[in-house]
């Protein structure tokens, strides 16, 4: 094997230059972190989530699903740009709290543990609906806002497909939220 040849090769007064399909292409790099990363948040995409669900299988995994509550009140009142600073800063204590979080869509999170128990993973919800519910949220403009999130959990050992498990701990979210908001529903076995 000899040197590798240049991408641009200079022979007499001609450039012989690469073909296009032949570089290699650093925008599908690019598009390949954009389909992984939600862009307002910073957290994982919805495609991401159920990309690491398939890759990593759903057993000995504990799905929490979160919802902001009343969040169409934040939009109401004061307007998509302070509601999506209000998801920015749930989405940035989310990954300070946990590893691998993901944003489903709209005001929904979801967090993905791994070899927890449910017991354990419930202590961890409640710490981090706790948190929220005492906490402030400062928004640019130097108002300040509380929120408080209901979540669902549910166990993968339960289910059998990373939709199921998904799905589950979303109707528990839901049942959390019909029971009055800010608290946590773990899903009945299926």
């Amino acid at each position: 094997m000899g040197e590798p040849k240049p991408q641009n090769e200079r022979r007499g007064s001609a450039e012989f230059r690469t073909p296009w399909y032949k570089k290699p292409d650093k925008s599908l790099r690019v598009y390949r972190n954009l389909a992984q990363i939600d862009s307002l948040t910073q957290v994982g995409s919805r495609s991401e989530l159920y990309s690491e669900l398939e890759k990593k299988g759903i057993k000995n995994t504990t799905v929490l699903f979160m919802d902001i509550d009343k969040f169409k009140d934040v939009n109401d009142s004061y307007g998509d740009k302070y509601g999506d600073e209000v998801l920015k800063i749930l989405g940035a204590r989310l990954l300070n709290k946990f590893t691998n979080v993901y944003r489903k869509g709209g005001e929904e999170f979801v967090v993905v543990l791994s070899n927890v128990s449910v017991h354990d993973a419930e202590k961890r919800a409640e710490a981090f609906r706790r948190e929220t519910e005492e906490g402030v949220i400062l928004l640019s403009d130097g108002r300040k806002l509380s929120k408080t999130i209901s979540i669902g959990i549910a166990d993968g050992n339960n289910y059998k497909s990373s939709e199921d498990l998904v799905n589950a701990a979303g109707v528990a979210m839901h049942d959390a939220k019909n029971n009055g908001r800010n608290q946590i529903v773990v899903a009945q076995s299926s």
